[in-house]
């Protein structure tokens, strides 16, 4: 199929410089054929990619990886001033939750499972004991009634007390349940958490929750308070929100919103009647953390929850 005389010569061809001009795609790094390809289409070095394939082997969502840890470092930008704009530097605090939300975000993949519980018995049972708590100084919210729920949720599915070893691939169950509780102060979300709170009870819960939240608002909660987190609630229903997706304080997996408990219709034995319905939402560490465990504790937590007698005697 060749037209015309081939010329022979003893010249030698000079190499090509196709392999230097796209390294991504002939380099020796090991990588599978998916992973060469997107590097290719990406313009990515697969040198430049910390691989996590079998003896080194460079895969797809590595390289996926790489991309979004790029992006963001490019996106970490200064930002011009326009006129009339003000600019204030945040304060340490602020900082600390900038570096704590970026890392989670970063390195948590995030999904989030919401329900209602109805909570009629949980609202007649705390306010049958609001003023015999009174009496002993003692602020009786709901909190300290979802906090013993919740630890006993967790004595059924210990996975959501746990953190997760990324480098290991290990996860780690925590041997003592320290809740964490979201308290906003005029500088900033600090998360105090109550030590060994599977251990307490009722009033005990709710003086821990009150002295943590008082510290925390004038700036005298000690780092003792602050370190040893395994799962933590923040509270959307104290500003009247009903839900939301918080974000998981990292190094731990889970963490519980609870919104307004507010008086709604619901089908009660196929009639309509008037309930009180507490929004929760369960966020989760999707790495180790399924959907249908996610389920599982969602509907423990609402069984709790819903027929709450039993929280006040264990």
């Amino acid at each position: 199929g060749v037209v015309g005389e081939l010329e022979e010569s003893d010249d030698v061809i000079a190499p090509s410089e196709e392999s230097s001009q796209s390294g991504n795609t002939s380099s020796h790094t090991p990588a599978t054929p998916a992973a060469r390809k997107f590097a290719s289409d990406n313009d990515i070095e697969l040198e430049d990619v910390d691989a996590t394939g079998e003896d080194g082997r460079v895969l797809k969502a590595d390289i996926v990886d790489h991309l979004a840890q790029s992006h963001q470092t490019e996106t970490e930008v200064t930002v011009k001033t326009r006129e009339n704009d003000r600019r204030e530097d945040i304060s340490s605090l602020r900082k600390t939750i900038v570096e704590t939300m970026s890392t989670s975000k970063k390195v948590i993949p995030h999904s989030t499972l919401m329900d209602d519980a109805v909570v009629d018995d949980l609202v007649k049972l705390r306010d049958e004991h609001k003023e015999d708590a009174k009496k002993e100084d003692v602020k009786l919210t709901y909190l300290p009634f979802i906090i013993k729920a919740l630890s006993k949720t967790i004595d059924k599915y210990p996975k959501f007390n746990a953190s997760f070893d990324h480098e290991n691939k290990q996860i780690i169950y925590r041997a003592h349940q320290h809740i964490g509780i979201a308290v906003d102060t005029e500088n900033g979300l600090i998360v105090p958490n109550i030590k060994d709170a599977d251990a307490l009870g009722i009033y005990p819960l709710a003086n821990e929750i009150e002295r943590l939240a008082t510290l925390s608002q004038n700036r005298k909660i000690q780092m003792d308070d602050l370190s040893g987190g395994t799962i933590s609630i923040t509270n959307f229903g104290a500003l009247g929100s009903k839900t939301g997706t918080p974000i998981i304080k990292h190094p731990e997996v889970a963490i519980l919103g609870i919104g307004k408990i507010e008086k709604k219709p619901i089908v009660r034995d196929d009639e309509i009647v008037a309930a009180y319905v507490l929004p929760l939402s369960i966020t989760f560490d999707h790495r180790i953390i399924d959907g249908a465990d996610a389920g599982r504790f969602m509907n423990t937590l609402k069984n709790y929850l819903m027929d709450p007698m039993h929280l006040l005697f264990s």
